[in-house]
C-alpha cells in the first residue's frame, strides 16, 4: 500500500466492492499517509460513529446513498485529519472538529452553535445548501477561515462579524431575494465596510437577484470599497448601472478573474440560450455580460478590451459588433450572442472603424483571437462578414453555431472558406432562408485538389427548409467525424465531394429522408454500403439536439443498421454460426459455460430456477416477498438465472453479445420463448443498443409467470440507474414479453423493507411494477428499450420511486421545449398527484362532513325532543287557560249577580283602577287592607329617604329622626295587621 497518498475515498458504486466487515476499521487504522481503499457503505457508517482515532488526512463522503446525518462526539479527530468532504450527503445535518470541510450539496439549515471549536477550520464550503439560509454571526470567530463558499445557498444578509476574519481570502457570496412576507434583518445586503476590513481579499464574488433593491441601494458603496483594495485579484458583481464600471477600470490590468453582468434586467424562468451555453460562457476566467443595453458606452468599450469572453444580451440598437471597437475586441475568445434584433451582420468590413493612416492594416486584424461563436434568436442578422474578406478575420474559430436566424442567408463563401482553417464544429439551426452553407460559387474552376475547412469534425444542420446543398459542390471537411440532418425536405442528394472524410463515423438523420435520398452514380457508383452502416436514425420522440449531440460510435450504428441490410434469419444465424455444437444433442450451447453449466442445471433438477437455494430465500424474506407470490418468483428467477447458473458464471463470463445469442438460439429444455427468427433478431439488436447506452445492466435469463398463472422463459436485464446525486439508485428488472417487441417489456423497480416505495407514485405500485406512459402507448417500431430507460430515468428524476417529492412542487421545463412523449410522462404524472390530492380532500371532506352528520343527528334528537317537550308544555298551558277562562265566566256571572256597580263603572271609565272593581265587604277586611297600606307606604318612604341620605340632600341627624319617626308608625301599623288576623305580636 503507497505511503504516499493520504485520502480517503468512497466511490458512487459500492457494489464494485465486498470488502470484509474488519477491513475499514483496520484501514483507518494505518500509519500516517496510507492510502485507504475505497469501502462499502455498511462499513464505512458502522466505524464513522466507532470511538476510534481517524488516521487518514482526508475523507471524502460525497454521496447521498451514505445517509451520513451526523458524527459521534466521541470520534476522536487527531491533528492528522484535515479535510472532511461530505458533498451530496442530502440528510447531513451535524459534523465537528477539520481544517476543511466541504458541505456542498446537503440539507444542513444553519451551522451549529459549537462552530467556534472549529479552531483551525481554513476552508468552509457550504456550495449549493438550498435549505441554509442563515450565517449565524458565531462565524466571525473562526479566527483563522481562508475560504467561505456560500454559493446557491438561500442567505438573506451577511452578518457583520465576517468582518472579523482578518486572514479571509477568498469569499463567494449569493443573496437570496426577500419577498412576500418573508422579513431580512438588514435592509443592506453587505456593509461595504467589511470589504475594507477583509485586506487579505484576493477573491470576491457577489451573486444577486437583479430585482432585490438592497442591491441597488448598497452596489455603489459596496464598488467604492471593492476599488481601494490592493488584494483582489477576483472579481464577480452584478452592476445594474454600466457608470459603475467606470470606478473598478484602473483595476483591470491586476484581476485575473473577472465576471461582470451589466445592465439592469430580470432573471428569466426560461431562458432563450441554454443553460449550460451561458455556463461555458462564465467557464473563461474574463467575461462581460452586457445585458438590455441601448447605447454602447465607452466604459464597456473598455471592459471589453480586457475581456476574453463576451455575452451580449438583447441589445437595443447595435447593428454590429464593429460598434464596440474592433481593437476593443482582440483578446476575445468566446463570444455570444441573444436577441439582438437590430443586429444585421457582425463585422462590416465596409466601414473601417477605427482605421488611421498610421495603421493601414488594423482593419485586417479583426477577431483575430476568437475561438468560439454562438449566436441565438436575432431577427435582422443576414450574414456574418459584410464586404471584402480579411485575411486575419477569426482565422482561429473552432466552434459555429447559428441558431434561429430567419433572415440569414450567406454563412460563408468561397473566399471566406481560407479562412476557417480552425475551424472544427459548424452547428446551423432554424435558418429558412440558408441554401448552402457555401452561398456564393468559385468564380474560378474548382480545382479538384483544394481542401476546404480542413480541421471540420462535427457539421449539424437542422429544420433548414431551403438548404439544397452543403458546399455547393467543394471539396470540404476531409477529417469530418459526424454529420447530422434534421427537417431538410429539399436536400435531396449529397455530393461525394462533401463526404469525401475517411474518418466519418456516424451519421444522423431521419429515416425516411435517408431512405429517399439520391446517390449521384456517376460520383458514388452503386449506393455506398460504408455510409449505410454508419448511418442511425433520429427519434422523432426525443429532443432532435440532444441526439445530434450524443458521442454515438460506429459500433451502435452498425447494429442499428445490420438488420435491415441482412435477412433477420441469415443475419441471426451468422451471428452464432461460429458456436460449437451443444454436446450430444447437435444443438448450439450456450458459449462458454460448457460442463460447469450442464452439471450445475443437473444439480437443480429438470428445469432451473425453480429451486432456489437459501442465501435467496433469506434475500427474498428481507426483502418482504413470499416464494410463492408472482412477484418473489420473478424477484427470484432475475437473480438466479436460468442458462447462467453461478457457478458456470465463475468459471467463464462472456460478453453480453455472446451471452444473448447463445440464449435466444438454445434449444430445449433451455429455450427461451421467443420462436421468430426476426423476432430474435430484433431482441438481440434492441439489447445491445440499450447495453451500450447503459453499461451497468446485465442480460439474464429466467422463468416469469404471469398474472394468468402461465410460466414463460424470458429474457431480462437488471441494474440500477442514477437520476440524482440527492436520491438512492434504482434497481430496475425488464422482462422481454415472449411476444416482444409488439408486446412492452415488463419493468419491475426491486425495493426492500428499508427503502419501500412510496404508495403514492404515479407509475409504480407497492408491489413494484411499473406502468409509465411510455409501455401503455407501447408501439413497434418506435419504441425501443433504449429509449424505454431514457424515458425511466426522465420520469423517476422528476418522482423518484422511493422518496415522496410530488412533481406539483418541482419545476418543469416548459411542455414545448420538450418531447411530446416527455410532455405526456409529465402531464400524467401531475394529473395523478392531482388525483392523489383530490381524494385526500376528499377523504377528508368525507370524514369531516361524516363528523357533521353526526352532529345533526345529535341536534335532530335534541331539538325533536325538545319539540316534544313544548308541545307538551303548550297542551298543559292551553288546558289551563281553559280553567282560566272558566272561572273568569264563574266570578263575571257571580259579579252580574251580586252586584253590577263595579262593572257599570268598569263600562263607563277606561282609566278605573282594577281594585275599584272589588268592594270590601266588611270592617275587619277594611282594617288590615288600611294597615298593610299603610305599612308599605311607609317603607317606600323609607327607601327614598336612603336615596336621598346618599345623594346628601338631607342630613343625618334628620335622617335618622324621621327613620325613627316612620319605623315606629310602621310598627303599628303592622301590629294592627297580625292583630286583626288574629295572631299574637308577642309569638
Amino acid at each position: 500500500m503507497s505511503n504516499k497518498l493520504a485520502e480517503y475515498f468512497v466511490r458512487q458504486d459500492p457494489l464494485d466492492w465486498n470488502l470484509p466487515s474488519n477491513f475499514l476499521h483496520s484501514s483507518l487504522l494505518q500509519p500516517q499517509g496510507s492510502i485507504v481503499p475505497e469501502a462499502s457503505r455498511s462499513g464505512l457508517i458502522e466505524e464513522l460513529r466507532k470511538e476510534e482515532e481517524w488516521a487518514a488526512k482526508e475523507i471524502h463522503l460525497m454521496d447521498d446513498k451514505y445517509k451520513v446525518s451526523g458524527m459521534s462526539k466521541s470520534a476522536n479527530c487527531s491533528s492528522l485529519l484535515f479535510a472532511l468532504y461530505f458533498q451530496g450527503n442530502y440528510e447531513l445535518t451535524a459534523i465537528r472538529r477539520i481544517q476543511v470541510l466541504d458541505l456542498s450539496g446537503t440539507s444542513i439549515k444553519s451551522l451549529p452553535k459549537s462552530l467556534p471549536t472549529l479552531v483551525e477550520l481554513k476552508k468552509l464550503f457550504l456550495r449549493c445548501c438550498k435549505l441554509f439560509m442563515e450565517l449565524a454571526p458565531e462565524v466571525g470567530k473562526l479566527e483563522n477561515l481562508e475560504e467561505l463558499d456560500l454559493d446557491e445557498t438561500q442567505i438573506m444578509d451577511l452578518p457583520r462579524e465576517i468582518g472579523k476574519l482578518l486572514k479571509l481570502r477568498r469569499l463567494t457570496l449569493p443573496f437570496y431575494h426577500v419577498c412576500g412576507k418573508k422579513k431580512s434583518k438588514s435592509n443592506i445586503l453587505i456593509d461595504p465596510e467589511t470589504i475594507s476590513i477583509l485586506s487579505q481579499l484576493t477573491g470576491l464574488s457577489i451573486d444577486v437577484n437583479p430585482a432585490d433593491k438592497r442591491w441597488d441601494d448598497s452596489v455603489e458603496a459596496v464598488v467604492n470599497e471593492v476599488r481601494k483594495s490592493k488584494t483582489l485579484r477576483s472579481l464577480s458583481l452584478y452592476l445594474p448601472k454600466f457608470q459603475l464600471l467606470d470606478n473598478t477600470s484602473f483595476m483591470y490590468p491586476s484581476l485575473s478573474c473577472f465576471k461582470f453582468t451589466v445592465g439592469h434586467h430580470k432573471r428569466r424562468i426560461i431562458s432563450r440560450v441554454p443553460h449550460e451555453v451561458e455556463a461555458e460562457f462564465r467557464n473563461w476566467d474574463k467575461c462581460l455580460k452586457f445585458v438590455n443595453g441601448e447605447t454602447i458606452p465607452k466604459e464597456i468599450k473598455m471592459a471589453l478590451k480586457y475581456s476574453t469572453s463576451f455575452f451580449l444580451d438583447r441589445h437595443a440598437t447595435a447593428v454590429n459588433l464593429s460598434e464596440f471597437g474592433k481593437r476593443n475586441m482582440k483578446s476575445l475568445k468566446y463570444c455570444l450572442l441573444a436577441e439582438c434584433h437590430k443586429m444585421e451582420t457582425l463585422i462590416d468590413g465596409e466601414k473601417h472603424y477605427e482605421r488611421s493612416e498610421s495603421d493601414p492594416g488594423s482593419a485586417e486584424h479583426v477577431l483575430e483571437s476568437l475561438e468560439y461563436l454562438s449566436i441565438y434568436y436575432m431577427d435582422n442578422l443576414g450574414c456574418i462578414w459584410r464586404g471584402p474578406s480579411r485575411y486575419a478575420c477569426m482565422s482561429k474559430l473552432k466552434f459555429l453555431a447559428l441558431h434561429t436566424c430567419p433572415e440569414l442567408k450567406i454563412i460563408t463563401c468561397h473566399a471566406w472558406l481560407e479562412i476557417f482553417v480552425n475551424l472544427e464544429e459548424i452547428i446551423l439551426e432554424d435558418c429558412p432562408l440558408v441554401t448552402s452553407l457555401v452561398s456564393c460559387p468559385p468564380v474560378e474552376p474548382i480545382i479538384s485538389d483544394k481542401v476546404f475547412l480542413p480541421s471540420l469534425k462535427r457539421l449539424l444542420l437542422l429544420y433548414l427548409p431551403e438548404l439544397i446543398s452543403i458546399s455547393n459542390g467543394l471539396l470540404i471537411a476531409p477529417k469530418l467525424e459526424t454529420i447530422g440532418f434534421y427537417n431538410c425536405p429539399k436536400l435531396t442528394s449529397i455530393s461525394k465531394r462533401e463526404l469525401s472524410s475517411k474518418s466519418l463515423k456516424i451519421i444522423k438523420g431521419e429515416c425516411q429522408w435517408w431512405e429517399n435520398l439520391n446517390w449521384n452514380e456517376t460520383e458514388w457508383g452503386s449506393r455506398p454500403d460504408y455510409l449505410m452502416r454508419i448511418f442511425s436514425p433520429v427519434n422523432n420522440e426525443k429532443d432532435v439536439m440532444t441526439q445530434l449531440a450524443e458521442k454515438t460510435d460506429l459500433f451502435e450504428a452498425t447494429i442499428q443498421n445490420e438488420g435491415q441490410q441482412l435477412g433477420y434469419e441469415d443475419a441471426f444465424e451468422a451471428s452464432v454460426q461460429d458456436k460449437d455444437p451443444h454436446p450430444g444433442s447437435g444443438d448450439v450451447k450456450l458459449a462458454g459455460y460448457g460442463d460447469a453449466f450442464e452439471e450445475s442445471v443437473r444439480d437443480k433438477g429438470p428445469h432451473p430456477g425453480y429451486r432456489y437455494g437459501y442465501a435467496f430465500e433469506e434475500s427474498l424474506q428481507d426483502k418482504g416477498l413470499h416464494p410463492a407470490s408472482v412477484a418473489g418468483r420473478n424477484w427470484l428467477n432475475a437473480r438466479l438465472p436460468m442458462s447462467i447458473p453461478s457457478q458456470a458464471l465463475s468459471k467463464a463470463a462472456p460478453s453480453p453479445k455472446e451471452f444473448i445469442k447463445s440464449a435466444l438460439m438454445a434449444s430445449s429444455p433451455y429455450a427461451l420463448s421467443y420462436s421468430d427468427s426476426k423476432q430474435k433478431w430484433v431482441i438481440l439488436r434492441h439489447l445491445l443498443s440499450m447495453l451500450q447506452q447503459y453499461p451497468g445492466f446485465r442480460p439474464s435469463t429466467g422463468r416469469f409467470m404471469h398474472n394468468d398463472g402461465t410460466e414463460v422463459n424470458l429474457l431480462c436485464v437488471s441494474g440500477y440507474v442514477h437520476v440524482s446525486n440527492f436520491t438512492p439508485p434504482i434497481p430496475l428488472i425488464i422482462w422481454l414479453h415472449e411476444n416482444y417487441p409488439h408486446n412492452a417489456p415488463l419493468v419491475f423497480v426491486s425495493s426492500d423493507p428499508m427503502t419501500p416505495i412510496h404508495r403514492h407514485h404515479p407509475f409504480v405500485d407497492t408491489s413494484g411494477a411499473t406502468y409509465a406512459p411510455y409501455l401503455l402507448t407501447w408501439k413497434y417500431p418506435p419504441c425501443n428499450l433504449s429509449d424505454l430507460l431514457y424515458n425511466l430515468v426522465q420520469l423517476f428524476s422528476h418522482d423518484h420511486p422511493f422518496s415522496y417529492i410530488p412533481s406539483v412542487t418541482t419545476s418543469f421545463t416548459h411542455p414545448s421545449l420538450v418531447s411530446r412523449k416527455e410532455a405526456l410522462d409529465r402531464l400524467v404524472g401531475m394529473l395523478y398527484y392531482d388525483m392523489v390530492a383530490l381524494q385526500d380532500n376528499t377523504f377528508e371532506e368525507t370524514k369531516k362532513l361524516s363528523l357533521l352528520h353526526e352532529e345533526l343527528k345529535r341536534h335532530d334528537r335534541f331539538t325533536t325532543s325538545m319539540i316534544s317537550e313544548m308541545e307538551q308544555e303548550r297542551k298543559k298551558l292551553k288546558d289551563r287557560l281553559n280553567n282560566l277562562a272558566e272561572e273568569t265566566d264563574r266570578l263575571v256571572n257571580w259579579l252580574r249577580d251580586n252586584d253590577r256597580r263595579p262593572i257599570m263603572a268598569l263600562a263607563a271609565a277606561a282609566n278605573v283602577e282594577n281594585e275599584d272593581a272589588f268592594e270590601i265587604d266588611d270592617q275587619k277586611s277594611r282594617g288590615k287592607l288600611e294597615n298593610l297600606a299603610a305599612a308599605l307606604a311607609i317603607e317606600d318612604v323609607l327607601c327614598e329617604l336612603d336615596k336621598a341620605l346618599e345623594k346628601k340632600l338631607v342630613s343625618f341627624d334628620s335622617y335618622i329622626k324621621e327613620v325613627r319617626s316612620l319605623a315606629r308608625e310602621q310598627f303599628f301599623h303592622r301590629a294592627s295587621e297580625m292583630k286583626l288576623n288574629g295572631l299574637d305580636i308577642f309569638h
